[in-house]
């Protein structure tokens, strides 16, 4: 395809054929993620709207019609009845039939004529087996479940709060050394159950190359989840405690209380220091932005394709993996600027996507931190933490990585 062809739709650069029309990557995944949801629209302007570049999210109903005018469909006819042409089911619009060429039945559409290299059924990323909209939905549940669980066991270990309904209201404790272990511990099948469950990839490899993926994900994964946390529950600037699991917090000033008695632990907070600092100002980030679901599901999938984990020895076409990531980033953008405008979801965009830096500079001083605190602390039983691959064994769960 020229690099100058422009978007059927709206006329920005296309990236393609999509559903059996030239289109850019957004309006491809609007067309998509309303086909999923069976959207209804109504124009309250008489369908007469302009859904040009800088207009196209100011009416979907106007911007659907203009989708279907160029003969965007899908294969899979629908049976539900129209109603009327301004409001009418979408997936019987887009069952019309069309002239233009047939659209794929896969989720992913090829951004060149270029064949990609084939791949099985079994080995395709989990967000090209199914619609991006519902596997992301999917994977907002996930994490809900993964902190239902996380609530479970703190109300296990707390009979102060097992009476108390509201989230709200339950009290957060200062973790010790050995408890913090046993929620570690439990969090390695939980985090296990959400990649096994989650991501076909990952289900289908061996124990060894699962061990290759387990560990990066699972501390980036935990790291997200404790900032997270700090936001809802530590939310002020001023506030040093970090919530190292649902109902658990560790802080500074309070570093006996998780240490016990040592004689260096002047020494040992003096290194746990920057790891505190990056906590608590990623906390902070993510507090401003009040992540929604279905966005904290997409930051959970970026984490996940961004890592390098040796796609040839997976089974995954590297394009494909490549094409898997380009189509989640392009569906984040496309449902962000469809909910906030296109100028405040572009700024809020970017700064969701510089929050995996920061992420990354998180994991990084937790790897400093845990090499230096090897060297300090020395008792009777480590402190567990979460990190590389020597944390799964064979089968899950797994051992945890001694701090």
């Amino acid at each position: 395809m020229s690099s100058t062809a422009t978007c059927d739709v709206c006329g920005l650069i296309a990236s393609g054929h999509h559903f059996g029309a030239v289109t850019c990557k957004a309006c491809a995944a609007f067309f998509r993620r309303s086909l999923a949801e069976d959207k209804r629209y109504k124009c309250r302007n008489g369908g007469t709207c302009d859904v040009g570049m800088s207009k196209r999210n100011r009416c979907r109903a106007c911007r659907m019609k203009r989708c279907l005018s160029i003969g965007m469909r899908r294969e899979d006819n629908a049976s539900s009845p129209a109603s009327s042409a301004d409001e009418m089911p979408i997936t019987a619009l887009a069952s019309a039939p069309s002239s233009s060429s047939s659209a794929s039945t896969h989720f992913m559409q090829q951004s060149t004529p270029t064949p990609m290299p084939s791949c099985s059924a079994s080995t395709l990323p989990s967000i090209m087996s199914t619609t991006l909209t519902m596997f992301l939905n999917k994977l907002d549940g996930a994490f809900t479940s993964f902190c239902n669980s996380q609530r479970s066991l703190y109300k296990l270990e707390n009979s102060m709060a097992s009476g108390v309904m509201n989230p709200d209201e339950e009290p957060f404790f200062l973790i010790h050394k050995a408890l913090h272990n046993k929620m570690e511990v439990a969090n390695s099948s939980l985090i296990a159950t959400l990649l096994l469950e989650q991501f076909t990839e990952f289900r289908d490899l061996d124990s060894d190359h699962r061990r290759m993926v387990y560990g990066p994900f699972a501390s980036r994964f935990l790291n997200m989840h404790r900032c997270y946390l700090t936001s809802k529950h530590f939310p002020r600037d001023d506030d040093t405690r970090i919530a190292l699991h649902y109902g658990y917090y560790c802080s500074l000033p309070d570093s006996a209380g998780f240490f016990g008695d040592v004689h260096n632990l002047e020494e040992i907070k003096a290194y746990l220091v920057p790891l505190h600092k990056k906590w608590r100002a990623l906390s902070m980030k993510m507090k401003r932005l009040d992540l929604r679901g279905i966005e904290i599901a997409a930051f959970i999938a970026m984490i996940f394709y961004t890592q390098n984990f040796a796609v040839e020895t997976v089974g995954i076409a590297e394009s494909a993996i490549m094409t898997a990531k380009e189509e989640l980033t392009a569906m984040m953008h496309a449902e962000i600027t469809n909910f906030y405008g296109f100028r405040r979801g572009g700024v809020r965009f970017a700064l969701i996507v510089e929050l995996l830096a920061d992420l990354e500079a998180v994991v990084s001083v937790v790897a400093d931190s845990i090499t230096m605190s090897n060297c300090l602390v020395r008792s009777p039983q480590d402190t567990y933490m979460l990190q590389n691959d020597s944390d799964l064994i064979n089968p899950i769960p797994i051992t945890p990585t001694p701090l």
